[in-house]
């Protein structure tokens, strides 16, 4: 019988540990935090959700915002929006999609 246990992501060694199994400069990410870039850049995304009233993720943006598509969305439907956008002769305005 396999057991597996969970690693706690919220512990700062774990996180290292991590980091060092995948090769990925353990100082870089430290520096980030450390400086509260990692923060800003977290509340920064956080802001531009609001204003951009994004409800779920992912969520593609088109049509100068005019259409939002979110969450479990399907390729057809996605191809189908842009395909429109793409060939509307009036660009800029809200579509059938």
């Amino acid at each position: 019988m396999l057991l597996r246990c969970a690693l706690h992501l919220g512990l700062t060694d774990v996180l290292e540990q991590l980091l060092e199994k995948s090769n990925i400069d353990i100082e870089s990410i430290r520096a980030v935090f450390c400086t509260g870039e990692a923060h800003a850049l977290l509340e920064s995304d956080l802001r531009e959700k609001e204003s951009l009233q994004l409800s779920g993720n992912p969520t593609f943006v088109l049509n100068e915002a005019r259409q939002k598509l979110y969450g479990n969305v399907g390729y057809g439907v996605i191809e189908a929006n842009i395909k429109e956008v793409l060939k509307s002769q009036n660009a800029g305005t809200a579509s059938w999609c």
